[in-house]
């Protein structure tokens, strides 16, 4: 296994296992707000995902490496990164609906926070690995 799958999965198992500890367990911050928490966490979760598999992608030989871009390159990429972004969904959509099996709460406006964070996880992902590399 690769080190990337190996950090994405550790990453994933960390998330889900903090999203299912009982709520007597959870630590406390009152700083900062539950939905920031979830954004925060798609966040990372939808930036590695997009270093996992865009980054990787990118380097199995598309026109991008030797600095020609085609329409075919960036209809695949939007492919790549509309995968990426449903993948985070059902993740989101299969965490939230199981935490009421520890006593935690399934609420529509986490979905929402999380898919707000894995966009901006896949965006700055993106950027980081699709913009800035093929500048290069």
């Amino acid at each position: 296994m690769r080190i990337r799958t190996l950090i994405w999965v550790f990453l994933f198992g960390c998330a889900f296992t903090a999203t299912h500890l009982p709520p007597s367990n959870l630590p406390s911050a009152p700083w900062i707000s539950d939905k920031a928490e979830h954004a925060l966490g798609f966040a990372v979760l939808g930036f590695v995902t997009c270093w996992r598999f865009g980054a990787c992608s990118r380097m199995r030989g598309s026109s991008e490496a030797s600095g020609q871009t085609s329409r075919r390159d960036a209809r695949g990429s939007m492919g790549l990164y509309l995968k990426m972004a449903l993948f985070l969904a059902a993740y989101a959509l299969v965490d939230e609906s199981t935490q009421p099996w520890v006593g935690r709460s399934c609420e529509a406006l986490d979905w929402v926070a999380d898919m707000f964070g894995a966009a901006i996880g896949l965006l700055a992902g993106g950027f980081c690995f699709h913009v800035r590399g093929a500048s290069r």
